[in-house]
């Protein structure tokens, strides 16, 4: 049965603003699932399962799965499907909303994931494993190509902004195979790329993270303005709080964020803190 016919069934139409376009493609699904090794006893998080195309893969890698669909039609379709996918192997629920601990048992201490994530919640998903990093041993998300870039994106590109910086401190990221917009359905307007995000088991520097991602955000908040007027808008603090915050943390103030490193950041989250 075709997927716009299984769709149909299920009474979903499929939502260009959610950012919902199913993997229709059966060789990419193999290439994506084959592309990081699971082992049998290994524990995997499948988030937004949809109809099963990625599920029907990782079912035959592991025995130990867990889907999280926030969409109850699907976790009905996905428990007539599978019919190893049985008690709460299926959860009805927005990733956003929980705690990896309330979809896991506690002793599945360092678990894959694995989504094909809707556009309108890229930024949400990569923060949700980033928050939940210490039981990740990896994720492999398929995402809006250009997104998947920004979030691996080097100091001094376009597309560096506070995600990327974000992800540096917290985590290795690596690019995989690219798909056009054909293999999906609806069809994309635009390719999707395989990241792969490993957590580290402590962040690369030592910072509060509140006030580090806080700064970053300040910081990028208006791309276009040096770091001095950006930080001053974004930070809600005097201008000449803020112009001692980086002559604190030695950077020329006629900056802009996308120049800065990961070190700089942290220095400059560090003398936020310190004023705060």
């Amino acid at each position: 049965m075709s997927i716009k016919q299984t769709l149909s069934d299920l009474g979903v139409r499929p939502s260009k603003g959610r950012g919902q376009n199913f993997l229709l493609n059966l060789s990419i699904a193999d290439q994506i699932v084959d592309s990081f090794h699971v082992a049998r006893d290994e524990p995997v998080l499948e988030i937004g399962p949809g109809l099963g195309v990625l599920t029907q893969r990782l079912i035959r890698k592991t025995s130990l799965l867990r889907a999280v669909e926030v969409e109850e039609s699907f976790c009905d379709h996905l428990r007539r499907t599978f019919p190893e996918l049985s008690g709460d192997s299926v959860v009805n629920a927005d990733i956003r909303e929980v705690a990896l601990s309330e979809v896991v048992p506690e002793n599945w201490c360092r678990v894959k994931i694995v989504s094909n994530v809707p556009y309108s919640i890229s930024s949400s998903v990569v923060l949700w494993v980033l928050a939940q990093g210490e039981r990740v041993s990896s994720a492999h998300l398929l995402l809006q190509e250009e997104f998947a870039h920004r979030v691996c994106s080097d100091p001094g590109t376009k597309s560096y902004g506070s995600l990327s910086v974000y992800c540096r401190l917290l985590a290795d990221t690596q690019l995989g195979i690219s798909i056009d917009g054909n293999s999906f359905y609806p069809k994309a307007n635009v390719s999707s790329s395989l990241l792969t995000i490993r957590p580290l088991a402590k962040p690369r520097l030592d910072v509060d993270l509140e006030i580090f991602e806080r700064t970053t955000r300040a910081a990028f908040s208006t791309r276009r303005k040096t770091l001095l007027n950006s930080l001053a808008n974004g930070l809600g603090l005097e201008r000449s709080d803020i112009q001692s915050i980086i002559q604190d943390a030695g950077i020329d103030p006629l900056r802009r964020a996308e120049t800065l490193s990961l070190e700089e950041f942290a220095e400059l989250s560090r003398c936020v803190g310190a004023r705060s």
